[in-house]
């Protein structure tokens, strides 16, 4: 063989690749093939198309799945913190909201209900959710119970 047999098989051998080159082999594979119907044959058969769009379909469907799984989970845990939040408004408003003002009875049920709600509530935001969320229900827990209690 001579060198241009050799060089052509070689070029042959690049073009799988063509995508990945260099800008300056892609020139020269392009000057070296500038006529030839068999490099035409093979840039439009399976060997660049076809590949091409498989990977790019494969490489769509697991990123795609995993959005929606990583959209699924944020859903729910928008759903859990909602939850926390509304049972504990619940529980304010039922126990604020008696016909019968009674303090002491008021007191009691903060500590009887209240506080363990806050402490589970707590715990599952810190387990779950990041600090800057945790800080501030941690606050508002300790306020609220202070205030109530300190009368």
């Amino acid at each position: 063989m001579n060198k241009e047999e050799d060089f052509h098989i070689l070029a042959k051998e690049l073009l799988v690749f063509y995508d990945e080159l260099d800008p300056e082999v892609k020139v020269i594979l392009d000057n070296h093939f500038k006529n030839s119907d068999e490099y035409k044959e093979i840039r439009s058969l399976s060997s660049f198309n076809y590949m091409e769009e498989n990977d790019k379909k494969e490489r769509l469907v697991p990123s795609q799945a995993l959005t929606n799984e990583f959209k699924s989970l944020k859903l729910f845990r928008q759903m859990i913190m909602g939850l926390l939040i509304l049972s504990r408004g619940i529980l304010i408003f039922s126990l604020l909201s008696r016909p019968d003002f009674n303090l002491g009875m008021i007191k009691s049920d903060l500590i009887l209900y209240y506080v363990p709600l806050s402490i589970i509530a707590n715990i599952l935001t810190l387990i779950g959710f990041r600090k800057r969320v945790f800080w501030p229900l941690l606050s508002f827990d300790v306020l609220f119970l202070l205030a109530f209690l300190m009368i």
